[in-house]
């Protein structure tokens, strides 16, 4: 086929626009037979059709945004329609809903991050709505050298994004500039995160053993036993129930009375509302376990409601509790608030319990989190270890083999038949 026959061009190029496909049949036409035109027709029909249809949908969206040939003719653009007056309860409810958007603890650190990037605008003469994207480069570059971490940094970055789409300003951060910069931050200054030392069921029987012991204050009083068995009751009921639910601190601190049903044999189910991952509320219910059951009764007042929140603690009081009651069992510092559910999730693991279902009792969207907590167990039955144990386990058939009673050592010959001549012989 020589290179002026229009199909050997049609296979190398693919028409690109309806214009360019009519063009593309009717040189096939000028070219071909009468039976190639015959079978293109069709798609030429189709073609038409199709190019009618684009050319009517590009002269309406013409008319209606008011740009284009049409502009300046009978069809003016569209305005914008005038903000309606809205009474005071229809602000309140919009208003409800705009915050609820976001958790209380993001709009707090949202806040904090704000006022110290207005703060180093107002020191250097610029502005901070809108802020150029070279200031926040230079922001974010001169905390870094103050020891800030990278995750802190990535926030910050993060507010005054939200601070100007919600204001309706261009983003900063979105610029290609800060993004580079924020990636040679984490590269530069990134450290591996720490993780909190998990809690595990052994160490859950440590402090069983321990909360109800006197403790000295910081100024050396000892503690009264009464007080020291109730400080200790509610230890224990908080750990055990972070670790059957693999809570975290602000799950711990929100639940209530009326979130826990018992069930008959003893056990008991937590229904989780809103959560750090399940910011709609859809919800989880989670185990616990009847010991952890009993101590819950232990610590429930005579007259609690539903609404009453179970420990009354705050998110920072139930990490300085988990590490005092770990220092009083003599299990050492590194404990946290999120000791309980790294702790469970290790022995999780070590149970022989998959990812997956480690994802749904710990509320995880992706198998990251999980892994990183139990990569010391996974790798125990990781691919290298599986293979040791199976040359182990060969190693060890091969010498049982050779060691069987009926067989001489390493000679293959029973104990009962004697030596031959040539056999050797040690010792006198």
């Amino acid at each position: 086929m020589s290179d002026q026959d229009p199909r050997s061009r049609t296979r190398r190029r693919r028409p690109a626009t309806v214009k360019d496909a009519l063009g593309a049949i009717e040189q096939a036409g000028r070219y071909q037979n009468a039976r190639l035109l015959e079978a293109l027709a069709p798609v030429r029909d189709q073609a038409r059709s199709a190019h009618a249809v684009l050319e009517g949908i590009a002269t309406t969206t013409d008319e209606l945004i008011g740009t284009g040939p049409y502009a300046s003719g009978s069809a003016p653009a569209i305005a914008d329609p005038p903000a309606p007056d809205l009474d005071e309860d229809a602000r309140t409810r919009i208003e409800k809903a705009w915050a609820a958007a976001e958790s209380e603890n993001t709009r707090r650190a949202y806040r904090s991050q704000w006022r110290r990037f207005a703060a180093f605008c107002l020191d250097r003469g610029e502005p901070a709505l809108p802020a150029h994207p070279a200031t926040v480069a230079d922001y974010l570059t001169a905390r870094a050298e103050q020891g800030v971490k990278v995750p802190t940094l990535r926030q910050a970055a993060a507010a005054i994004a939200h601070v100007h789409v919600h204001q309706d300003r261009a983003n900063p951060c979105a610029n290609a500039g800060v993004t580079r910069v924020l990636k040679g931050l984490a590269r530069e200054h990134g450290t591996p995160a720490g993780q909190a030392r998990g809690l595990t069921e052994k160490d859950l029987a440590a402090i069983r053993a321990s909360a109800r012991r006197p403790r000295r204050g910081p100024k050396g009083r000892l503690e009264k036993e009464t007080a020291a068995m109730h400080r200790g009751d509610l230890d224990v009921a908080l750990i055990g129930s972070m670790r059957d639910g693999l809570l975290r601190r602000s799950e711990a601190a929100a639940i209530r009375w009326g979130d826990l049903a018992w069930a008959e044999d003893g056990s008991g189910r937590l229904l989780l509302g809103r959560s750090k991952t399940d910011q709609e509320g859809r919800g989880h219910t989670a185990y616990v376990a009847d010991v952890t059951m009993a101590d819950l009764e232990r610590i429930r007042p005579p007259r609690a409601k539903p609404e009453d929140r179970i420990f009354a603690l705050s998110a920072s009081q139930i990490s300085r509790r988990i590490a005092a009651a770990a220092r009083a069992a003599g299990l050492g510092e590194g404990y946290s608030g999120h000791s309980p559910r790294v702790g469970m999730t290790v022995d999780l693991v070590a149970a022989g319990f998959s990812l997956a279902e480690l994802m749904r009792e710990g509320r995880w969207r992706s198998p990251v989190m999980p892994a990183y907590y139990a990569r010391n167990q996974l790798s125990d039955r990781g691919a290298v270890a599986r293979f040791h144990a199976s040359r182990a386990s060969e190693t060890s058939a091969e010498a049982d083999e050779l060691l069987r009673p009926e067989f001489g050592a390493g000679t293959g010959r029973p104990f009962d038949e004697p030596p031959p001549a040539d056999f050797p012989v040690f010792g006198p």
